[in-house]
Order: structure tokens, then C-alpha cells, then sequence
């Protein structure tokens, strides 16, 4: 899992304390995180230019 969909989740535990949210919202919310990181991660790997660096 990459590490931003680690780091959303840290900004989303707030929004429980928020008046008027509720605890289902907030897990949608990180739900919502998780599938947009499902969908991008793998469409980003094959479209942007990833090099990796050999050790010579």
C-alpha cells in the first residue's frame, strides 16, 4: 500500500471528532481513499516514467 494512502488515513481519523460527522462517513471516506489508490497506483506505473537506478 503506498504510503500516501497511509498518510490520507491520518488526515481523515480527525474527521471523527468533527460535530456532525458520523463514524460511517469516516470509513467511506478512507474506503473511498483505498479504491482511488487501487485505481491510480496502477494506471501511474504504467504511464509515468519509472527508472530504477543499477548499482554498478
Amino acid at each position: 500500500m503506498p504510503i500516501v494512502v497511509v498518510v490520507s488515513f491520518l488526515a481523515d481519523v480527525p474527521a471523527f471528532f468533527l460535530p456532525g460527522a458520523s463514524a460511517v462517513g469516516v470509513i467511506a471516506l478512507m474506503v473511498m481513499h483505498v479504491v482511488v489508490a487501487a485505481a491510480a497506483v496502477p494506471i501511474f506505473h504504467r504511464v509515468l516514467p519509472v527508472h530504477t537506478l543499477v548499482a554498478a
